[in-house]
């Protein structure tokens, strides 16, 4: 179809950034606003506990973005 394989790849990371980081956006946010109601109700003030839990949550996700998107190069690699 006229692609190379550095075409492919640029495509893949669109779609790698699109399906991980508009889940991970939406995730991330959701968390941080619950977690400011639950520390509302509590009245408890200390956010770093938040902050570790997301930045661990954003280095695991990486990782699987990162094997996802290595595997599909590797498939389109063999493929063309």
């Amino acid at each position: 179809l006229g692609f190379t394989q550095k075409d492919m790849a640029k495509g893949l990371k669109f779609k790698i950034a699109f399906n991980f980081g508009l889940p991970l956006v939406i995730a991330l946010s959701h968390a941080y606003f619950t977690s400011l109601a639950y520390m509302k109700l509590m009245g408890t003030t200390n956010q770093i506990p938040i902050f570790i839990v997301m930045g661990l949550y954003i280095c695991m996700y990486a990782i699987f973005a990162i094997t996802a998107y290595n595997h599909s190069k590797r498939t389109i690699r063999h493929s063309i």
